[in-house]
């Protein structure tokens, strides 16, 4: 079986993605002899590698951007690398309906360090938070699954606890005017009562 062949095999079961590991399991290759005709498929435009051994395939649609869109390729990288996450800062906001200025950038939050990932026109962004558990969350349907999204309020409380990130203050405060509309004052202020950081409470209340 060759790789296209192989590729085709995993959509069919409706998988997007797979890894460099079980793709050379699956068809008794070499190291060497899957790069080459890895590199053959890339070329095409129908294979993307946003990570190292980790790749997706790029359906005809999105094959001018060289990738997947972020928010279909992150959780299945996500889950490939075993690593909590969610989308977060002007990405989250932006699924919550605050698109001033959509982000260049796709910004996840991961309990581990990462580096920025370039896959074709697609960049992400990651943010280092070592605790992720006590940070609200809620799911997006996207076509490879579910995207995991700071919700509306602890996207407000990342926002102002990460300026640099999500442009300055200036920028957050026309952000959060859009945001506003999405937040549920009870649920703002539950977290901002559990919350240990309590410069996000005092930058909001300004």
């Amino acid at each position: 079986m060759t790789l296209s062949k192989y590729i085709n095999q995993i959509q069919q079961t409706g998988r997007k993605s797979f890894s460099k590991d079980e793709a050379i399991k699956a068809l008794h290759l070499s190291s060497k002899a899957f790069d080459m005709s890895l590199l053959r498929l890339r070329k095409k435009g129908i294979i993307a590698t946003p990570y190292k051994n980790f790749h997706i395939i790029v359906p005809p649609e999105y094959q001018a951007f060289g990738c997947l869109p972020a928010n279909q390729f992150i959780p299945l990288l996500m889950e490939h690398l075993k690593i909590s996450y969610y989308v977060c800062l002007l990405s989250a906001a932006e699924l919550h309906g605050a698109a001033h200025q959509r982000p260049q950038i796709f910004q996840v939050m991961t309990n581990k360090r990462m580096r920025p990932i370039h896959c074709g026109k697609i960049a992400v962004n990651f943010i280092f938070k070592k605790d992720l558990s006590c940070v609200p969350t809620q799911f997006f349907n996207v076509p490879t699954g579910y995207l995991i999204t700071s919700t509306p309020e602890a996207t407000a409380m990342d926002l102002l606890l990460y300026p640099y990130q999500a442009g300055g203050i200036n920028h957050i405060a026309t952000v959060l005017s859009e945001l506003v509309e999405a937040i549920e004052p009870q649920k703002l202020l539950v977290l901002a009562r559990s919350s240990s950081q309590n410069a996000w409470v005092q930058r909001l209340g300004y």
